[in-house]
């Protein structure tokens, strides 16, 4: 019998497992070989030691502590997918505004969603508390876009503010019929002020079309904000204008 097929035998060899004349040849071979000797006393040693090993007691309430762990990870789970669906509708919602807003916080933006919503709120008439003026109501982006325009072209119309109302519906279609945008539409004391963007080869055009919305008072610059909008104040003939 050769070394490889005697090791292949050893444990069955140390268990009694063979059969008698396959038990011979082993035995003979391990008396002539030193090699398999050896390895036939690491056999030994290592059931020896298994024999005397002992597996660690379990808790009484393993199980119980088990499957707690799996349903709080559970529920996790859950609350991290309930999270992402509110975070992708908040990017489809202000993706316009932010230009990457997969590398804001997660708790920013939310808590910047919820402040929008609730400005956005407060600018509409309907939900304005009884006693504010909405013209007073102005968020610190407003103020950064709308305020910073040094000389803000002022066009006084000759009448009451229904009259201003109609002014500014007639400045919103030329606007329009330039493809331009009215960025916003903020009321103030004795008239509007709204902030506008349209195409600089466009630009000359709306300007000169003011002048038949009433008198325009208009300086060659400054009349831009610092986002380059255009910000311009429809007022009564009577009243100086806010800035």
């Amino acid at each position: 019998m050769k070394c490889k097929q005697a090791q292949k035998l050893l444990y069955n060899f140390l268990t009694h497992s063979l059969e008698e004349e396959e038990r011979q040849l082993v035995k003979e071979h391990m008396e002539a070989c030193r090699k398999c000797q050896d390895k036939l006393k690491d056999m030994k040693a290592t059931i020896a030691m298994m024999d005397t090993w002992k597996s660690p007691a379990i808790s009484p309430n393993f199980e119980e502590k088990v499957l707690q762990r799996i349903r709080q990870r559970k529920t996790k789970l859950e609350g991290d997918r309930e999270k992402s669906k509110v975070r992708i509708l908040l990017e489809k919602i202000f993706s316009p505004c932010v230009t990457n807003v997969t590398k804001i916080p997660k708790f920013a933006l939310g808590g910047a969603g919820i402040a929008i919503v609730i400005l956005m709120m407060i600018m509409m008439r309907g939900f304005l508390p009884k006693g504010v003026d909405e013209g007073k109501i102005i968020t610190r982006q407003s103020e950064i876009t709308l305020n910073e325009a040094k000389n803000p072209i002022v066009i006084e119309v000759a009448g009451d503010i229904d009259d201003t109302d109609k002014v500014v519906d007639q400045l919103k279609e030329i606007v329009g019929s330039y493809n331009g945008n009215v960025v916003q539409d903020l009321s103030i004391e004795g008239g509007r002020k709204l902030t506008i963007e349209v195409a600089g080869e466009k630009e000359f055009l709306l300007l000169d079309k003011l002048s038949s919305l009433g008198k325009v008072k208009r300086k060659n610059e400054g009349y831009k904000d610092t986002a380059g909008y255009i910000v311009i104040i429809v007022k009564g003939k009577s009243e100086s204008p806010s800035l």
